[in-house]
């Protein structure tokens, strides 16, 4: 499997454990409104990241849709979210959740989608941090996808949680793609700042996501939160040695989203554990 492949591989189960985490806040979930989600989640994480919006520029249409056709598993899934899960999702799960699916997808486009009416090759992206803040809402929005409302004083702090945790885990990746941005005139923390500084900006941001204990009233969610946070303070420690750097800046960054979703999974069964 190729390297992009694997980063795209990581990226679906991080969105599916953001979803699923939120959906464990549904007191009223079924399996099938379950699955349509995880079928968009899977379709739509491989649409937008599998897809490269950068190349319009460069490339015709024809040529863009040539090269997605090429992959027989890239075309099934575009096959499978455009005509089947799509259409199904919206007979099927509520308005809150369209809507919200919807903000995400096209967060997701907006922020990469060069935008010539405004100045030729101009991307929401280079501006700075936006890109991080985008995609960091975006990722968290899921949580409220999973939860199907955000009426919940938990499901608004984990929300806001994730939010934060995503924007960082963003930035970590920016650090290895550093020289990559540079080249291209992308505007992020590690070039402006330098890795040690933006360790130090990020490590910082990490502190402030546990402000999000305030919203949250079921204080067994604390441990959750808690166990993250120290997931990422080791993240950010890992990044700044250099043999490491790759596999924390990717994997291991990626996979907090399922480590989130793992100590709820705990945090939830352990009372019928123990009863």
């Amino acid at each position: 499997m190729s390297k992009n492949r694997q980063i795209i591989a990581l990226f679906i189960i991080a969105s599916n454990s953001l979803l699923l985490a939120g959906s464990i806040f549904d007191l009223h979930r079924s399996i099938l409104e379950v699955s349509i989600l995880i079928g968009l989640c899977t379709s739509g994480t491989l649409v937008i990241y599998g897809y490269d919006f950068a190349q319009f520029n460069q490339k015709g249409y024809n040529e863009l849709v040539s090269n997605v056709l090429k992959s027989p598993i890239q075309t099934f899934f575009y096959f499978l979210f455009i005509v089947v899960i799509v259409p199904f999702a919206f007979f099927q799960l509520s308005s809150f959740r369209i809507n919200t699916l919807l903000i995400i997808c096209l967060f997701g486009l907006l922020y990469s989608v060069p935008l010539n009416f405004i100045k030729k090759d101009f991307k929401l992206k280079k501006i700075f941090y936006f890109k991080n803040v985008f995609i960091g809402f975006s990722w968290g929005g899921l949580i409220l996808v999973g939860a199907g409302s955000c009426s919940s004083s938990i499901v608004l702090a984990f929300f806001l949680f994730t939010s934060i945790q995503v924007m960082i885990g963003s930035s970590i990746r920016d650090i290895a793609d550093i020289q990559k941005d540079q080249n291209s005139g992308m505007n992020t923390l590690p070039v402006r700042f330098g890795i040690k500084n933006t360790v130090r900006i990020l490590n910082a941001l990490n502190l402030c996501s546990l402000g999000a204990l305030f919203f949250a009233l079921e204080t067994n969610y604390w441990i959750v939160m808690a166990l993250v946070f120290l997931w990422r303070a080791i993240v950010l420690a890992k990044v700044k040695i250099p043999k490491e750097s790759i596999l924390w800046t990717q994997t291991m960054n990626i996979l907090t989203c399922t480590l989130l979703l793992l100590t709820m999974l705990v945090i939830k069964i352990s009372p019928w554990i123990f009863s």
